[in-house]
């Protein structure tokens, strides 16, 4: 606790030493005004769509981000300068979820590593001050290979049928809305059902069904 308590805090020390300035002015343009934009008629139930001189355009990105935005925009108040925030705390969540997964996975010291050097990487500190997609998109990766590792260890431990469906749903959950933020992100699913060939597979394909509808 104490420790991850320690890398959040050198996480938002070296955000707030990049300063706030082009995030609360919705940098970089256009992509930040548009995500905004997109994000604030989601909040008025209008949809992800951009709404100029009377007429809607659909916007070049996809709805997954503008969620995130809208989720937050009442919580900031709705005022859209302070929603480079989300993406803060989405940086800041990102830092815990990869210790976490670390630290299951190669012990405290490769995770305590791992997140001091994302922690003083400038991309991501820079890009978890931006009204940007990529460190959210990352951020619900490194959750969606929690649920995935979660869903490995029953199925290694012989878990219930149980616990290994909701690992596995919530993956699959998670990974589609890593997608729905960046269709790029649809590669990894070629590297997760090159895993699930390569290993001896227990479950019964009728099993993945709700994985398949969690995406």
């Amino acid at each position: 606790g104490a420790l991850v308590a320690m890398l959040l805090t050198l996480a938002l020390f070296m955000m707030a030493r990049s300063g706030f300035r082009r995030g609360i002015e919705l940098m970089p343009w256009p992509d930040g005004l548009e995500y905004a934009a997109a994000a604030v008629n989601l909040d008025r139930g209008l949809g992800p769509v951009l709404h100029f001189g009377g007429y809607s355009y659909p916007s070049r990105y996809t709805e997954g981000y503008p969620l995130i935005l809208a989720k937050a925009y009442p919580i900031l108040g709705r005022r859209v300068e302070l929603l480079c925030l989300a993406t803060v705390v989405m940086g800041l969540v990102a830092i815990a979820s990869l210790y976490l997964l670390a630290f299951r996975m190669f012990g405290r010291a490769s995770a305590f590593a791992s997140c001091v050097l994302l922690a003083l990487s400038p991309v991501f500190i820079t890009y978890s001050t931006l009204v940007l997609s990529d460190v959210p998109t990352m951020t619900v990766t490194i959750l969606a290979a929690i649920a995935l590792y979660h869903a490995s260890e029953a199925e290694d431990a012989l878990l219930s049928s149980s616990f290994w469906i909701v690992s596995a749903a919530l993956c699959g959950l998670l990974a589609g809305f890593t997608v729905m933020i960046r269709p790029t992100n649809a590669t990894m699913l070629v590297g997760i059902a090159a895993a699930m060939f390569v290993i001896r597979f227990r479950r019964r394909l009728v099993e993945f069904l709700p994985v398949a509808i969690a995406f």
